[in-house]
């Protein structure tokens, strides 16, 4: 008999063998493959770790990271027995853990070439926010998609947006339609009796601003210096004056040093998966801005990086002017992920989620529901504007 329970230190090696049974040497999330962040996630009692067991035996494994602090969940690295698969664990395993779960924002990637675990997010009313090309690799790269629950109180503190860039509004636009059909649906199922907090999300109205058009040089940094003792220590030091520092679920284990400013990064080794988790400048110069994100993609590709993300707020159409001239392209429309300190209360802001492609995406054995074709149709347009750009550019 199959069992679902919560796991606890003590099976920290069965679960480790498990994945490695699964998975061989090529697993390569941290939460599993880092002896100290899986022993810091067991431990903390604010974390979910659920497991499967066939007598004795761990068959299955899904981690539910929280953050309290700022209301934020994490599900990640499911993993069920091939023997076991088509038996409904991985859905015990997500609803066991769910009901633990009380933050305002739950959210989840999901290995695209598996159909299973995204038509049970959309069940539990998931929304899928966005797709992210080559983001992982396991036996080879794969796209994910992003999904979340967005509860009634993140959007009740959703701060508006009043001005948008056309390329950000495009994503928008295929997220507003994902929620009507489903808002609509769920109404006519009578599954929810009261949608109006997401009233003023859908009929926002907001300015559309152009890119800048910058009269910067680019200009290729003469100084890399590359930082990997004590560098988390050194993030959290300086965390406050850190921009683009939103990362709730890494920690830096890089830090670079250019002629423009630091950027700390989380960067895995085996999966060459890469995040910029925070830049400093020195000094309030767009200059220095622009060009940091001019050199990051070139240094992160020197340390064998394939992927790159940056995680940006909404309003800041003027950064996301510099990340789209730099070659960044928006991934994901997160509403109400970042939350921020205005007046006595807090508000959440809106985020935007850019990655830089380094290689083009797979899309074969890809899994792709319906919602959330719009969205990849619109990241692989943008990475072919990409490629004309630069090839116009070239031949000028």
């Amino acid at each position: 008999m199959i069992k679902i329970e919560k796991a606890d230190i003590s099976l920290k090696k069965d679960i480790k063998n498990l994945y490695h049974r699964v998975y061989g040497s090529y697993y390569s999330l941290p939460e599993v493959i880092d002896d100290e962040l899986m022993e810091e996630i067991l431990l903390d009692s604010s974390n979910h770790w659920i497991i499967a067991r066939d007598g004795k035996e761990i068959i299955g494994s899904l981690i539910f990271r929280v953050n309290r602090s700022i209301s934020i969940s994490k599900a990640l690295g499911a993993v069920v027995m091939p023997e076991y698969r088509g038996k409904g664990i991985f859905s015990q395993m997500f609803e066991f853990g769910l009901s633990f779960v009380d933050t305002e924002i739950i959210y989840a990637l999901t290995r695209t070439i598996s159909p299973e675990p995204q038509k049970l997010l959309m069940k539990h009313d998931f929304v899928p926010l966005g797709v992210f090309p080559n983001v992982r690799r396991i036996y080879a790269y794969e796209n994910h998609g992003l999904y979340a629950l967005i509860k009634p109180s993140a959007f009740k503190k959703r701060k508006k947006i009043t001005k948008l860039l056309p390329e950000i509004k495009n994503l928008l636009n295929i997220l507003r339609d994902i929620i009507i059909k489903k808002y609509l649906l769920l109404v006519l199922r009578n599954r929810y009796s009261d949608y109006s907090y997401l009233e003023d999300f859908i009929s926002e109205r907001y300015d559309v601003v152009y890119r800048e058009k910058f009269n910067f040089e680019p200009n290729e940094t003469k100084k890399i210096d590359i930082k990997v003792i004590n560098v988390e220590k050194e993030y959290y030091n300086n965390y406050e004056k850190l921009r683009f520092k939103f990362f709730p679920f890494h920690k830096p284990n890089f830090k670079i040093s250019t002629d423009f400013g630091d950027v700390f990064l989380h960067l895995n080794m085996i999966d060459k998966h890469c995040a910029i988790m925070g830049i400093d400048t020195k000094e309030n110069d767009p200059e220095r801005v622009y060009n940091l994100f001019f050199n990051i993609p070139y240094i992160v590709d020197k340390l064998d990086a394939r992927y790159l993300e940056i995680v940006s707020m909404t309003p800041n159409y003027y950064n996301h002017s510099m990340l789209l001239d730099n070659g960044f392209i928006p991934a994901a429309y997160f509403p109400c992920l970042i939350p921020e300190k205005e007046g006595d209360g807090q508000k959440r802001v809106d985020a935007v989620i850019f990655f830089y492609p380094y290689n083009l995406p797979h899309f074969k054995k890809m899994y792709i529901p319906e919602d959330f074709k719009p969205y990849v149709k619109y990241v692989y347009s943008m990475i072919i504007n990409k490629i004309n750009d630069e090839i116009g550019f070239s031949l000028n």
